[in-house]
């Protein structure tokens, strides 16, 4: 008996790294991307789905249409994929990274180079990427494109071009290339300008809760590598903790928005209004990762400036799809850095709310709004930033922005 029990117990460390892998839990994600027709696109899964870690094992990959695209799976988490015709295709994968992933990516074909930017946004194209020459080949460029408000397209020096996202939508652009008067290359941009949704993530954390730190730790590295993609505001609450400085700064803000979500416990996290909930690092992994591929009816634009000892924001608002309900425009003061040693160990605290200013809104129209924040002693202005989100009654958020 002694000896089966030794022999059991070696296969089980033997087994162990199988197990750990089988308790990974699966992740549903999706992305998009445009390629031209009958050139080479090389593609990384990590960054195409902006994932952390580096692809380790891609156990299936399928396209959905053949006779459009074709997949040639390179070194590590590479694809090469090749246009065969105009349309649009699906690629369904699924792949090992920091979880198990089922992926969708889709595919648009277009004649033209892609150039994907965003709505208020400037994207700089070198030529050298459409044409086969470089800047000796030609001295003069003229651009045929529509009349649009999709986007400009401004001619720079060294063979640069410059594309504004002026409306989402798509656009078509041909672009000539002339040496001494006489036409050399012709080509064509498939312009294609977006207005994401930045997410809003609002942790509701505790300086004295014990998954607290993990929790922090884990936005603080998806705003690392996100940072383009979400506005971070850390609510702290008065439990476990009740002395958590935080919360009594501004207990007030705190305790309404604990109460707007009803929060049960500390870590808890809501993206866009949503809750997720308590700390569960696949959940929360896929609440965000599903955050980054949704387009907005809302444009925000946001300035700040410190004058004496206020700081002053102003928001511009543009509507680019028609809303018609309540809605409330936030401003959220929130700073970085803040040192304090809880009673869970944490000692360093960031993006941490100070104030809030709260416009009701029976319609949302084109225009400014302006909020000015008392700059008390307490805060360190370096550290200070700035959070815009328009949220309706029933806690959707629609857009947000951030500026630092």
């Amino acid at each position: 008996m002694k000896y089966f029990l030794m022999i059991f117990s070696l296969i089980l460390l033997m087994s162990c790294d199988v197990w750990e892998n089988w308790s990974l839990p699966n992740s549903t994600i999706s992305s998009h991307i445009i390629i031209q027709k009958n050139k080479e696109t090389i593609i990384t899964l990590q960054e195409v789905f902006k994932l952390e870690n580096q692809v380790l094992q891609i156990n299936n990959i399928d396209a959905s249409d053949t006779s459009l695209l074709a997949i040639t799976e390179g070194q590590n988490d590479t694809l090469i994929l090749w246009g065969k015709d105009i349309g649009s295709a699906t690629i369904s994968a699924t792949f090992e990274s920091e979880y198990y992933y089922d992926a969708l990516l889709n595919i648009e074909i277009t004649d033209g180079y892609p150039v994907d930017t965003k709505m208020g946004e400037t994207s700089i194209i070198n030529l050298s990427n459409i044409f086969n020459i470089d800047s000796t080949g030609f001295d003069s460029i003229a651009v045929l494109s529509p009349s649009s408000d999709v986007a400009t397209i401004n001619l720079l020096s060294n063979g640069r071009i410059e594309i504004y996202g002026v409306w989402p939508g798509e656009l078509q652009s041909q672009i000539e290339l002339y040496f001494a008067g006489n036409l050399v290359e012709i080509g064509l941009l498939a312009i294609n300008v977006t207005n994401p949704l930045r997410a809003l993530v609002e942790l509701f954390t505790n300086s004295g809760c014990i998954n607290c730190p993990v929790a922090n730790e884990f936005l603080d590295d998806k705003l690392v590598m996100h940072d383009e993609y979400m506005s971070i505001i850390r609510y702290h609450a008065y439990w476990p903790e009740f002395g958590d400085i935080m919360y009594h700064y501004n207990t007030p803000v705190n305790q309404a928005r604990l109460d707007f979500y009803m929060v049960p416990l500390t870590p808890y996290l809501v993206v866009n209004g949503n809750i997720i909930g308590e700390w569960n690092e696949a959940d929360w992994e896929q609440s965000l990762q599903e955050s980054y591929e949704i387009e907005s009816p809302l444009y925000l634009n946001l300035g700040a400036n410190i004058i004496s000892d206020s700081l002053i924001a102003v928001l511009d608002v543009i509507e680019v799809e028609n809303i018609t309900e309540v809605l409330t425009l936030s401003f959220v003061l929130i700073e970085d850095s803040i040192e304090y040693a809880g009673t869970n160990g944490e000692i360093l605290h960031q993006q941490v709310m100070r104030k809030k200013i709260d416009y009701a809104l029976a319609d949302i129209e084109n225009g400014s709004w302006r909020a000015s924040f008392f700059l008390d002693d307490v805060l360190v202005r370096e550290h200070l930033s700035v959070v815009a989100y328009v949220q309706n009654n029933t806690k959707v958020v629609y857009q947000s922005t951030v500026i630092r």
